[in-house]
């Protein structure tokens, strides 16, 4: 192959001048780096390149170096890269453009975009010890899974990461804000905090967004985007995807809202990943809807009834109205087609009559309710269908000229009869489904196990097929794993408790099945699965890839693909978007990046390679109402020497330095009185409070009086107790103190509600009255009187 370059002639020069050194030891790597992008960018070959030693650092830069985010000098001078995984030069090389550049990796599901997006955000919590890092994914169960999984790569100090949500009150978002560093969490969260001006936007300086392709249109990826951007552009973006866009115009829109200026883009057959990646084998099953025997023989009959009598009438309808562009046969139209060409309509019909284009359009919005049930009909069969349409009929905002069309109710009037019967079936898939599990499981040896994930778009779907395998248990032990929106579908929605739980049977093999809606394609770590199926298929690549790349990750895997006539064609049109999308992104001819006109680090300044073994403990997670925490391999109440000298070291900066564990408690943890600690730590009841209603136990009273003598043990440790006096006592600190000369003493009696509560009630509310704190049980017992009589609210705030 001829390639000669500028790159590779000064290569070539320097490899002839250093021909005396055995192997090119004194090689200039960055010379080889651009030789080996140089060859990326012009083959599209991926090439990646693991020096032999790590690079001399340069010379840390001067304290008083100007930087819109505070440095670490020292830590500047070189990026680390953890060890404590096989080294893989795709990522490497991946991760070196990210650091210095605002970077999308699209990279098949299970090759590491986690690992790239962990080492990028650690080296940036090093550079710069007072900004702070933000990684953002769609969801919270991924939200948890990527706390952890950051954690286990590098070893982020969990003291400085916190994991927030729409859980916690905006007051306690605003103080995390202010006390941790590393903050992981879901865009739209992180969006209110930036339009609440609870999040410290200057100090952003690295934020990562994962499933990087949902950023288009108003996604709150978007919004954060623009919003940090309008008080800081010195921050890093690295964004994470398995596919960029189904369309060269969606990968351009992501470009645009996340301001990417590089593309780092690998598939299963790029050069520097086909070593990692585990072979699939997919296999398709087409299944004729015709099928007019057994207990599915009556859908074909269903359809064509449907389709004569209540979908292409409409069709028609259209077909002969102007501007339209409707077919007249359901099998050449689709949903999304009938919705764009409403929406052309709604243009190109200023002419029209009004009454005519009102006419229209309600035509085209019954079109796309029909096509809808159409759909699932074909895809999903009779009980989906029907769960439709019972959906529509207690929608008020549905169509009513659709869900109460004679034929639909007569229609539905069979079916239901035929759903009772034992042997019921939905649609010929289903049985084509169960004869592949069960032929799948039995053919285990008895020692074996394995795990199938099975993807059904419909949650009706998943209800039904959850159903179907579980007639086989213990064969098959099936669970549905669904979103939390409830919806009209008559499956409830899970909670993320629940669905953790879920994984966590998945993993240890309580169920051997999960049947699951989109919630499953993206990101989520269910476990080593050996088998997906398809139970229908769709026309983006993004879905379809997310699906196929849940196996194939630790050994080869399979996918199975449950298809009709019309859902083939959708699957070969996802395969050849995808592979056009893919060639063009890598060619990067047609696309225009973000060009900053700011940098992070000092010009002219790069830190260089160190490959560090890094020692991480164990991530123990707990309730998000408690902080995650550290532990030793012992839970004995110490920290072994390791452990305190990075705790110690996690307080150091380039202002102050500690040594020893008592220097951090010294400047971090003041000494107070033993008397102010005690009652701000453990305030405790030492004295009985009256009560209006009923009198204390004689277990109140032993109880109060045990508290009594605890707190004279600690106060006077190693005296007698019978020579204490009981003088000092531990006191809960009162809230606020009532001035002595505003104090009105009360006298002590109860009242009756044939007393003038009224008068009383705007004397005690008057600014001459506040109350003395042994009277203070009189006002409460007052009060509540007051509370319960009739004409107290109007004085009672």
């Amino acid at each position: 192959m001829s390639l000669i370059s500028t790159q590779e002639k000064r290569y070539n020069q320097q490899t002839r001048n250093d021909s005396e050194d055995e192997f090119g030891d004194d090689l200039n790597t960055s010379d080889l780096i651009q030789v080996a992008t140089s060859v990326e960018q012009k083959y599209a070959a991926k090439i990646s390149f693991i020096p032999e030693e790590d690079p001399t650092p340069p010379p840390a830069l001067p304290e008083d170096t100007e930087s819109f985010h505070p440095l670490d000098v020292e830590n500047l001078r070189t990026w680390i890269y953890p060890i404590n995984y096989p080294i893989r030069g795709y990522q490497l090389n991946i991760i070196q453009k990210a650091l210095f550049n605002n970077t999308l990796v699209a990279l098949p599901t299970g090759l590491g975009k986690t690992f790239i997006a962990a080492v990028v955000m650690f080296n940036y919590w090093r550079w710069y010890p007072n900004s702070k890092i933000i990684f953002m994914a769609p969801t919270r169960p991924l939200v948890t899974q990527q706390t952890e999984a950051c954690f286990t790569i590098c070893g982020l100090p969990l003291q400085d990461t916190v994991e927030i949500s729409g859980q916690y009150a905006p007051v306690k978002r605003r103080d995390l804000w202010k006390r941790k560093r590393v903050f992981f969490s879901t865009p739209e969260t992180v969006c209110n905090d930036i339009k609440n001006q609870a999040c410290p936007t200057d100090k952003i300086v690295c934020v990562v967004v994962d499933e990087a392709h949902r950023a288009t249109g108003k996604y709150a990826y978007t919004q954060v985007i623009s919003e940090l951007s309008k008080t800081n552009n010195h921050y890093r973006v690295l964004a994470l995807t398995a596919t960029p866009g189904s369309s060269l115009k969606a990968v351009q829109s992501v470009i645009n809202n996340l301001n990417i200026t590089n593309i780092q883009i690998r598939t299963e057959d790029s050069i520097d990943v086909r070593e990692y990646s585990y072979s699939k084998s997919i296999e398709s099953f087409i299944v004729p809807i015709t099928y007019t025997q057994g207990a599915t023989g009556i859908l074909p009959r269903i359809i064509n009834e449907y389709t004569s009598q209540v979908y292409e009438p409409i069709l028609q309808q259209l077909s002969k109205s102007p501007n339209t562009g409707i077919q007249p046969e359901a099998a050449l139209n689709t949903n999304y087609g009938i919705q764009k060409k409403k929406k052309t309509f709604q243009v190109t019909s200023i002419g029209i009559n009004k009454y005519l284009k009102s006419q229209i359009i309600t035509n085209f919005l019954v079109a796309e309710q029909m096509s809808r049930a159409y759909d699932l009909l074909c895809q999903y069969g009779i009980v989906s269908f029907v769960e439709h349409m019972e959906g529509l009929q207690r929608d008020k905002k549905a169509q009513f000229k659709f869900s109460n069309h004679p034929s639909i109710l007569r229609m539905l009037l069979v079916l239901k009869k035929e759903m009772v019967k034992p042997d019921f079936s939905t649609h010929p898939k289903m049985d084509v489904l169960v004869r592949i599990l069960v032929s799948h499981f039995s053919s285990l040896k008895p020692d074996e196990s394995s795990k199938v994930m099975i993807f059904s778009s419909y949650r009706c779907s998943v209800s039904e097929i959850c159903k179907a395998l579980n007639t086989h248990n213990p064969l098959i032990r099936a669970s549905s794993f669904v979103g939390q929106a409830v919806g009209n579908s008559t499956l409830k929605g899970l909670k993320q408790s629940e669905q953790q739980e879920i994984i966590r049977r998945f993993k240890s093999n309580e169920l051997n099945v999960i049947v699951s809606t989109s919630i499953g394609e993206e990101g989520l770590d269910i476990g080593e699965v050996d088998l997906i199926v398809c139970y229908d298929s769709q026309s983006s690549p993004i879905r379809m890839l997310q699906r196929m790349g849940r196996t194939g990750r630790k050994r080869q895997g399979k996918c199975i693909l449950l298809l009709t006539e019309t859902e083939q064609k959708k699957f070969n049109q996802a395969k050849d978007t995808y592979a056009r999308v893919q060639n063009l992104i890598s060619r990067g001819e047609r696309l225009i990046y973000y060009k900053p006109s700011t940098s992070i680090l000092p010009s002219h300044y790069k830190p260089t390679l160190r490959r560090k073994y890094i020692h991480v403990g164990e991530y123990c997670d707990f309730s998000s109402a408690k902080p995650r925490m550290l532990l030793g391999t012992e839970l004995d109440g110490f920290i072994d020497e390791d452990t305190e000298k990075a705790f110690v070291q996690s307080f150091c900066n380039r202002y102050e330095q500690y040594t020893d564990i008592t220097q951090v408690l010294k400047n971090y943890w003041p000494n107070e009185s033993l008397l102010k600690r005690l009652n701000s730590q453990v305030p405790l009841q030492s004295k009985i409070t009256k009560s209006h209603l009923v009198g204390h136990s004689k277990r109140t009273f032993d109880f109060v009086n045990l508290v009594q003598k605890m707190e004279e043990r600690i106060l006077h440790p190693g005296e007698d107790l019978k020579t204490i006096t009981s003088q000092a006592l531990l006191t809960i600190p009162a809230k606020s103190k009532a001035s002595p000369s505003s104090t009105l003493n009360i006298p002590k009696k109860r009242y009756r509600y044939d007393d003038n509560v009224t008068d009383l009630a705007k004397f005690y509310k008057s600014d001459v009255f506040m109350p003395s704190q042994e009277n203070d049980f009189e006002t409460v017992s007052f009060l509540q009187d007051i509370e319960d009589y009739n004409s107290a609210e109007r004085f009672i705030t």
